[in-house]
């Protein structure tokens, strides 16, 4: 994407340099560019905002791993006063 449009203001630049003897060339060329440049940005937002959604994301799945690593251990250590610690009865210790 941007190896495109930076080729596209390239081309645009040549344009507007061979056209310096013809204003409304020039002024097209600019209009055109300036709209390039208003594509680029708009797409730049875009690619922002889905980075901003992965880390997002991500956060939210290191909290619930974290929230989920937590009960694991707390089940981990609860202790069954009638019978076996969780950890024998899953077969995870031997004693």
């Amino acid at each position: 994407m941007y190896s495109e449009n930076f080729q596209i203001c390239v081309n645009l630049k040549e344009q507007f340099c061979a056209a310096s003897n013809n204003p409304e060339q020039q002024r097209a060329i600019l209009r055109d560019l300036l709209n390039e440049y208003a594509k680029f940005g708009e797409d730049v937002t875009m690619i922002s905002k889905i980075i901003d959604h992965f880390i997002e994301d991500i956060e939210g799945y290191d909290m619930l791993f974290s929230e989920f690593e937590s009960k694991l251990d707390n089940l981990c250590n609860y202790k069954d006063p009638n019978g076996l610690d969780l950890e024998l009865r899953l077969g995870l210790k031997s004693d």
